[in-house]
């Protein structure tokens, strides 16, 4: 991990019963649960399963591609795969929109893709609420001199 600031997703485990975590290569095509891409036969896959109390038994697979956003993002756990592009939106809108190269550089070319569409839509959130604010402030002004 570099000079990125990691995204927090919290300590709690779900009462995690046990879980495995398993490198493979697809026999067969499968979807990745983090950006739903086909991970097509030959490519090499995380398997993720295991068993929490809250929520019974579950498995992810997780392309090359989303492990290396894994990689350079979240170094304190990380989310289910299925919340982990919004976790790392929220986290951008957090950081103000300002996101280290260093986080970029060591993508893959599909995760960079991926991350600088999930930066893009944080800067056009953190733009709407910037209009909003100033909304807010002409009323204001006006409200005072009116």
């Amino acid at each position: 991990m570099s000079d990125c600031g990691c995204v927090y997703v919290g300590d709690d485990d779900g009462d995690l019963q046990f879980c495995t975590v398993v490198e493979r290569k697809a026999r067969k095509e499968h979807k990745c649960t983090a950006c739903e891409r086909t991970i097509e036969r030959g490519e090499h896959y995380e398997y993720y399963s295991g068993k929490g109390l809250d929520y019974g038994f579950w498995q992810d697979k997780t392309c090359s591609d989303c492990l290396s956003v894994v990689d350079s993002f979240f170094c304190n756990g990380r989310p289910a795969n299925e919340a982990m592009y919004e976790c790392l939106r929220v986290h951008v809108i957090e950081m103000e929109g300002k996101i280290s190269s260093d986080c970029i550089v060591p993508l893959t070319p599909r995760a960079r893709e991926k991350v600088c569409e999930v930066i893009e839509e944080a800067w056009e959130t953190l733009d709407r609420r910037e209009a909003q604010l100033e909304k807010m402030r002409e009323r204001k002004t006006a409200n005072i001199h009116g």
